[in-house]
């Protein structure tokens, strides 16, 4: 392959362009040699000057989902640490990758935002006119089987090192049982402690091991045990290893309907919490979550005292249950939840969220699949940074390994975070590639010959996003330092600029909708972003409010917050996904995170427009499960609060549907025109543990716009 230099937008755009592409030209070949296990990627670079130009050169490496970093001395890590280090690999009980330079070690340059670009050679790349040899840069990459101590040996074949014993032996168990698919690490002792970590290996069906080493003292180490042995050049050293037996929990979920009509198996979420009887807010052991995505199944648990609870979501209520168990013990726990909250007419979407396609993100594609499914979402919009992926052979795979249709609990959509550094907003439908994934469909930067010129804005962005076939835009958390409303100048409450005097060469009013509620930033959305948002409507500048998790990682909770969106289907097989498209577009919905509201007034709802004059009633009902804490609802008429309902204990409205904590009217005489809408919160020291960990219960609606002179039109109270 020959080339020029070109920018990486994220680097860029962060940079400034300050890293501008250095004036050569580029020969790259991809060499494998038959029978090899490494492919050699050589690089050779000529100045097209008549001077020469000194260069670095290397590669960004970017994992599979289903590998495990691995660096020698880390060992097992999270992302490539500055420094220099002789490799960087992945690795997984079926295959192993490792990176290097082929005669020496590679090193961080950099991190942006995930993205560590690793140097493994620099020098003078010779002028054109020079007629001697360009510079010329090797790095290999190996492809070996599972663990990383197949990669190891080619390596150590490739370099010819000298010196190398052999560390093997056995994993059982404490009843002499052979423990196959046991992860081993060897420790180097010579290297500081808690540190030294050199290679790893699983155990085979009959729980025998051999990782190679060079010659010195290591531990053997697994989860629970190691022993000091040392390996001595060109023989091998047995280690015997005793593994416990874990502990195992096997859990069966099933489901009622709220008028206690049978539903079946349920998915359902595994939390445990240390201790019998252990307190609600106390914290959850995050290794043992667990996402039983077909209601039944069996894990590993450390032996002991455990608090488990059962969950499907806010919607639904929770089962708690002591248990205690001893090693090689298997204790059986079965919850029948309820769907308590009433939220007929409405599908729960979260139109934000990640996976390992996003370089911030280590939420493996199933897991991420299966804890939307166990959290009680119909929609959910996958929306990783500048990518589209297909997740419809993950859907596939998982209903295979768990023999369950998981088609009626849940519908997948590709969608797109578009990630400038300035401003995010996530887009949706999308198409996917042929490949099943895409990167920078949505360009957010301008080159010119392959300079990088200016980071474009969103007049120039959200095109591209509508010729794609793009439904739906919306702002992603709009006052964060990346959010698209800090950008263009907004501080709320203080500062709320008008809509109209916004610098149109930077903002674009083609959005649809608006995250008041990301994640479980509550405050932010009661104190913040609905002020703003109140400004918005009373300029006639109305935009939906939505709810998403925007969840990256396994232990962040999926589906807290939501959107309600209003769908004359319930099931997600039946779901017009161009319905609900349309209903987001048109206000129809609502945010929740924890509590479904509802507002109307007249015949009319979220997104209408109703005649009404005088004094007349508005009826708002109020629901949470019976665990949900909640405290009041506020009625919010032209951004002011106008009444404050304070809500009622599970059971006291209703002693058959525990969930209704408000059902009822309230008077309004309104002088002009009025947009209303409910707020409604829990306290903000008591939160939806241990489900939904720190987060505080949170509803609204989106508004009802009165016409109360009767002209036909809502006449906004600020023009």
């Amino acid at each position: 392959i020959e080339g020029e230099p070109r920018g990486i937008p994220l680097v860029d755009a962060a940079l400034g362009g300050a890293l501008q592409a250095k004036d050569v030209k580029i020969s790259q070949d991809y060499i494998l040699e038959p029978d090899s296990d490494y492919l050699l990627i050589r690089t050779s670079l000529r100045s097209n000057s008549a001077s020469s130009i000194h260069v670095q050169v290397g590669d960004l490496i970017f994992n599979g989902d289903q590998t495990t970093d691995f660096i020698k001395g880390t060992g097992i890590c999270d992302e490539f640490p500055g420094g220099q280090y002789e490799y960087f690999a992945g690795f997984s009980s079926q295959l192993c990758y490792l990176y290097t330079g082929n005669t020496g070690d590679i090193r961080a340059l950099i991190s942006i935002e995930g993205i560590t670009p690793l140097v493994a050679g620099e020098g003078e790349a010779p002028g054109k006119r020079d007629e001697g040899d360009p510079l010329v840069v090797d790095r290999i990459l190996i492809v070996g089987n599972g663990g990383m101590d197949n990669c190891l040996r080619i390596l150590n074949e490739l370099r010819q090192e000298t010196g190398l014993g052999f560390l093997g032996g056995t994993v059982e168990d404490t009843a002499a049982n052979p423990e196959a698919g046991a992860m081993v690490l060897a420790r180097d002792l010579s290297m500081p402690e808690d540190y030294g970590i050199v290679n790893q290996i699983y155990t085979d069906e009959s729980g025998t091991f051999e990782m190679q080493l060079p010659a010195g003292e290591y531990q053997g180490r697994d989860e629970y045990t190691s022993e000091t042995k040392t390996v001595s050049a060109d023989q091998t050293n047995l280690l015997a290893l005793i593994l416990p037996e874990p502990a195992r929990l096997a859990y069966q979920c099933t489901g009622q309907d709220r008028e206690g009509g049978q539903i079946g198996a349920l998915p359902c979420k595994i939390s445990l919490q240390a201790g019998n009887d252990a307190d609600m807010h106390a914290s959850v052991n995050k290794d043992f979550l667990t996402f039983g995505a077909s209601g039944q199944g069996e894990f590993i648990l450390s032996p002991g005292d455990w608090t488990v609870t059962l969950s499907h979501g806010w919607e639904y209520s929770i089962h708690r249950q002591n248990i205690s168990v001893l090693a090689g013990e298997t204790v059986q726990v079965s919850g029948m939840l309820q769907h308590q909250v009433d939220t007929s007419g409405f599908i729960a979407a979260d139109l934000h969220t990640h996976c390992t396609r996003s370089v911030d993100s280590t939420f493996d594609v199933k897991d991420k699949i299966a804890s939307n499914i166990c959290e009680g979402l119909d929609v959910v919009i996958l929306t990783d940074h500048d990518c589209q992926t297909d997740f419809t052979p993950y859907i596939q795979q998982l209903k295979q390994e768990l023999s369950f249709d998981l088609d009626e609990w849940i519908r997948i959509v590709t969608g797109n975070e578009v990630s400038p550094m300035f401003a995010h907003s996530t887009i949706f439908p999308l198409p996917t590639h042929p490949t099943g994934w895409i990167f920078w469909q949505i360009p957010w930067t301008l080159y010119e010959d392959g300079v990088f010129v200016r980071t474009l804005e969103y007049p120039e962005i959200w095109p591209r996003a509508r010729e794609l076939g793009a439904a739906v835009i919306n702002v992603a958390h709009p006052l964060e330092s990346s959010g698209y409303f800090a950008y263009l100048g907004f501080d709320p409450p203080e500062t709320i600029p008008r809509m109209d005097s916004l610098d149109p060469e930077k903002f674009s009013s083609d959005f649809d909708t608006i995250e008041l509620l990301n994640s479980d930033a509550v405050d932010d959305m009661l104190y913040q972003i609905l002020p703003m948002w109140n400004a918005m409507n009373n300029q006639g500048f109305f935009r939906t409010a939505v709810g998403v998790s925007d969840a990256h990682q396994r232990d962040a909770e999926a589906g807290f917050g939501r959107t309600m969106v209003a769908s004359s289907a319930d099931d997600p097989i039946n779901i017009n996904l161009s319905e609900i498209w349309t209903n987001l577009k048109q206000r129809r919905a609502m945010v929740a995170g924890g509590i479904f509201v509802r507002i109307s007034i007249g015949q009319g709802t979220v997104g209408d427009l109703v005649s009404a004059s005088g004094t007349f009633d508005v009826h708002i009902t109020v629901e949470a499960a019976d665990w949900v804490p909640i405290e009041e609802a506020i009625l919010i008429a032209n951004g002011e609060t106008i009444q404050t309902i304070t809500l009622e204990q599970p059971g006291v409205v209703d002693a058959q549907h525990p969930a209704v904590r408000f059902d009822g009217q309230l008077s309004v005489s309104p002088q002009s025109d009025t947009w209303y809408a409910v707020a409604t919160y829990g306290p903000a020291a008591d939160k939806m543990d241990p489900v939904f960990r720190g987060c505080r219960a949170v509803g609204l609606t989106n508004a009802v716009q009165v016409d109360v002179d009767g002209n036909g039109q809502f006449d906004p109270i600020d023009k």
